[in-house]
């Protein structure tokens, strides 16, 4: 029974491709690829009827030994890799091992229509003519146009070897390098199948998306035209996949601004400054300010990039946060995340800009924060809190509206709400303790640690190991990610928060009563 096939696709591969995307990593054309072999082909669609269910839906996935023993007699890179990330996309070892023949018919490839190759059965000087698959392909994952196999069928006729590889590339990206709205990378390349050479150009992947046509030339491309590579055909893209590259676009540009913030802060810099290249005036964060000499404004350039550069031997200036030009000025403006409040308040820090890290608080999708640690620092009362959060800007209303509520009722987390002292009797001594890799090795001696971290009435003296045990428990990823053990570190988090810099009108926390034992009680 193994052996046979469900609708066309062997039954021993349905438990991999499950297998495959639980684990995650791959795309379905790399499944299909994985999975694939001289004599039988997986074809994309089959892959994502088992992603959908319509294929195997009563089969199991795969166990992982199983899994990673198959990676490993595939003998692909580091558990399956695309080939075109190892070798590149034009390499030999990467054609050879994505374009063969079929077994049954080797005048034909084993391909079927996809997202990722289309054929043409001739190769054709006139550059424009591959505008469309080139801007198609671009804003999808990239792909291959093939010269010398019918379309449709994948049957191998061949091309003239020399006039392609003689045909300089330059003249299609300087033709289609006018017409679009960014520049796309091509690459050429080709191979041989029994003495028939296929031509190939390989467009990369745009780097900044959606690509889009920048002519209106009469013809069928309209000014600002977007066309997608969907299985088989070009196509304007469709309105969810317009969605899903600009909500792409948006988080690549926040973790760039995020990666700047953090490289910054390894140098050790902690000032956030508006620079006057004209004066020479650098208003601090803090409203003070200064003015840099002539000299060293001359020795200060602005780089293409947006970063500050220096000449050999002048002196460095070094700014915190991202840098936007706006005519001669340049405003610097911190771009934080839940994680880095989270840095902060463990390590009890005074931030330049507290009132931006209480703006985090509006703009992620956690709730349970620290936020009294910054409102001291910011020097903000209860009603100065909840309307510096009322005035901040966010895409994200249902945060800042979470985060109001939060304040103006005073909640607290479930977790919090449902732990009493008796539940972590005879624990308080534990941290006194420094943290112990014993301890954190065991979930539930972790848990028990953290329902005693809420159980306080008030910090103790020696609050430092109260934040070594919370230190030392975010460092582990493993019980951060643990769902339970997760919503316990954020109750306790908030806790220490409220008992160390709450506002003394602040409603006293309710009387304790039975223990939490399961996340469901968590709000």
């Amino acid at each position: 029974m193994a052996g046979r096939k469900r609708d066309g696709l062997p039954a021993w591969k349905i438990p991999l491709i499950k297998a495959m995307l639980r684990r995650g990593g791959w795309s379905n054309e790399q499944i299909a690829f994985l999975l694939s072999t001289v004599d039988d082909t997986v074809n994309l669609g089959r892959v994502s009827d088992v992603k959908r269910g319509k294929r195997g839906g009563d089969v199991e996935a795969a166990i992982d030994e199983e899994l990673d023993r198959f990676l490993m007699l595939r003998e692909t890179n580091a558990g399956g890799v695309d080939p075109k990330q190892v070798y590149g996309p034009v390499h030999p070892e990467t054609l050879r091992r994505l374009f063969v023949p079929r077994s049954e018919n080797r005048n034909f490839l084993a391909l079927g229509e996809s997202d990722w190759a289309e054929a043409k059965e001739r190769f054709n000087t006139r550059a424009k003519k591959y505008l469309k698959p080139i801007m198609a392909f671009a804003n999808n994952r990239g792909g291959y146009l093939l010269f010398g196999v019918v379309d449709g069928t994948f049957e191998i006729k061949g091309i003239d070897r020399e006039a392609f590889e003689r045909h300089d590339i330059r003249l299609i990206d300087n033709a289609i390098g006018g017409a679009l709205s960014v520049s796309v990378r091509i690459e050429k390349g080709g191979f041989e199948i029994d003495g028939k050479f296929v031509g190939l150009i390989y467009v990369h992947e745009a780097e900044e998306k959606p690509v889009f046509t920048v002519i209106q030339d009469g013809t069928e491309f309209a000014d600002a035209a977007i066309l997608y590579r969907y299985p088989g055909q070009n196509l304007p893209i469709r309105s969810q996949d317009l969605r899903r590259i600009l909500a792409q676009r948006e988080r690549q540009a926040e973790l760039r601004y995020r990666d700047l913030i953090r490289r910054v802060a390894d140098v050790g810099a902690t000032q956030a400054a508006v620079v006057d290249l004209d004066s020479g005036r650098v208003d601090r964060s803090d409203r003070s300010h200064y003015f840099l000499s002539p000299e060293t404004l001359k020795d200060v350039r602005l780089v293409d990039e947006g970063h500050f550069t220096e000449r050999e031997g002048a002196p460095a200036l070094t700014i915190v946060g991202t840098a936007e030009v706006a005519g001669d000025h340049i405003a610097i403006k911190e771009h934080l995340g839940p994680d880095d409040l989270i840095e902060a308040f463990l390590d009890r820090q005074q931030v330049p800009n507290p009132a931006a890290y209480l703006e985090e608080l509006c703009h992620a999708s956690a709730k349970w924060l620290p936020v009294y640690f910054f409102a001291q620092q910011a020097g903000f009362d209860e009603p100065g809190l909840i309307a510096h959060l009322e005035s901040v800007r966010t895409r994200r209303e249902t945060s800042k509206n979470k985060q109001l509520t939060r304040l103006r009722n005073r909640e607290r987390p479930g977790l919090r709400n449902t732990t009493n002292l008796s539940a972590v009797e005879g624990n308080a001594g534990a941290l006194a303790e420094p943290p112990t890799e014993e301890v954190l090795q065991d979930p539930e001696q972790v848990k028990i640690i953290l329902r005693t971290i809420m159980a306080l009435i008030e910090l103790p003296e020696n609050r430092d190991q109260v934040f070594a045990w919370l230190r030392a428990v975010w460092e582990r990823p493993d019980l951060v990610k643990n769902s339970y053990i997760g919503q316990l570190f954020r109750a306790a988090l908030v806790h220490v928060d409220e008992l160390g810099w709450g506002f003394a009108t602040a409603a006293p926390a309710p009387a304790p009563s039975r223990p939490a034992s399961t996340p469901a009680e968590a709000s």
